[in-house]
């Protein structure tokens, strides 16, 4: 387990545990945005199960997410997000649950970053394409990091990937939501590269083999190539 103290010096490494705070304050303790305090640049907000941050310093880029955080909070029994491990696929819902709203009219824009970047995805254009980071809650406060996920998965087109879901709310009626498919990485996410997608210097060193392999080809490495190419 990576202790609350530690956060802001940690990689990320898949399967690890991140501790809550134990201060007393809810949003000072809160796992996520202590992970993602870098040095100079602005955090990440402190709740939602879909966070997103933006690049700085760099004008080109300034409306373009850096990185985008999905948790898994197990907090609401109508979005059941599924990790399969054995497939390395993730069903993770979007953040809209307001039968009086335009299903991309939420307030941490969940849906329209989900919206954004799957349709990139599969184009073979040059388009910026942020990564996801996967958690889900563990031990009622903490996190644990699962990986990178892909807005993509290899021989499903886009209309299967991401799908727009009709519910029903009780006595609140019909509303729309996404339902996303992701495939994930399980690959450790070094800090400093974190801080070069925050400013964004797209070209980092520190970039992970599978990550830069998909953006290049558009393609994902099998889970034995990936072993491969960038052991854990």
């Amino acid at each position: 387990m990576v202790v609350f103290n530690k956060l802001r010096y940690s990689d990320l490494i898949p399967g690890e545990i991140y501790e809550a705070g134990s201060s007393g304050g809810f949003f000072a303790d809160e796992v996520i945005s202590n992970i993602f305090k870098l040095d100079n640049l602005k955090g990440i907000g402190n709740q939602g199960g879909i966070r997103r941050t933006m690049i700085q310093n760099t004008p080109s880029l300034s409306r373009e997410e850096a990185f985008v955080i999905l948790m898994d909070t197990q907090s609401n029994p109508e979005w059941p997000n599924t990790y399969e491990h054995s497939s390395n696929q993730l069903i993770y819902y979007g953040d809209n649950q307001d039968s009086r709203k335009h299903f991309l009219d939420t307030k941490q824009k969940g849906n329209v970053a989900l919206e954004k970047y799957f349709r990139r995805s599969y184009t073979s254009s040059t388009d910026h394409i942020a990564p996801f980071f996967y958690f889900e809650r563990v031990n009622g406060r903490d996190a644990r990091f699962i990986g990178i996920a892909v807005p993509f998965v290899q021989d499903l087109p886009v209309e299967e990937a991401l799908i727009l879901r009709q519910f029903t709310k009780a006595d609140e009626g019909k509303y729309e939501n996404y339902v996303a498919r992701f495939t994930i990485l399980e690959v450790p996410v070094p800090r400093q590269w974190l801080y070069d997608l925050k400013v964004g210097q797209i070209e980092s060193e520190y970039i992970p083999t599978v990550w830069y392999h998909y953006l290049q080809t558009r393609k994902l490495l099998s889970k034995e190539e990936s072993d491969i190419v960038y052991p854990n």
